[in-house]
């Protein structure tokens, strides 16, 4: 990301007459190439002024997504199926931290002689990751369809 932003910078700062000559393209991963114009058909002028680029977008319809040909597709009954061993799985984690919280509670609820002192902030420690992962699972969860 900093590499982009540094190229962008560099670009700002050249004159539009050598800027001309300069083209962006992806390659077959998707990766940003910039090369020499006419290089390769896939490739888009940078030398255009940004709300040109900006009307291109535009006139483009917005169900266009660049997807490689090799892109593997997955059926619509397949991806149910993984939908649902996903928010199993989410399910079955959010159950085991719920209850490795409740074990952590029941701990620091013991008399204090009977809890290490020195595993004590182990324990608190604990106690606070879990309940953050408790809480993530559920956001996760809450994002199933």
């Amino acid at each position: 990301m900093c590499v982009l932003a540094s190229l962008a910078t560099v670009l700002a700062l050249v004159p539009p007459s050598a800027r001309a000559d300069i083209v962006e393209c992806r390659d077959a991963h998707g990766v940003l190439l910039l090369s020499p114009a006419g290089a390769d058909s896939a490739c888009r002028d940078r030398s255009a002024a940004p709300a040109a680029r900006r009307a291109q977008a535009a006139a483009m319809p917005s169900s266009t997504v660049a997807s490689p040909t090799s892109f593997p597709r997955v059926d619509p009954s397949t991806q149910r199926q993984r939908d649902g061993d996903r928010g199993f799985i989410l399910r079955s984690e959010l159950e085991s931290e719920q209850a490795r919280a409740t074990q952590l509670e029941t701990d620091l609820s013991k008399p204090r002689a009977a809890v290490d002192r020195s595993a004590l902030g182990d324990v608190v420690a604990q106690l606070a990751r879990t309940r953050q992962n408790v809480l993530a699972i559920q956001r996760e969860i809450s994002g199933l369809r």
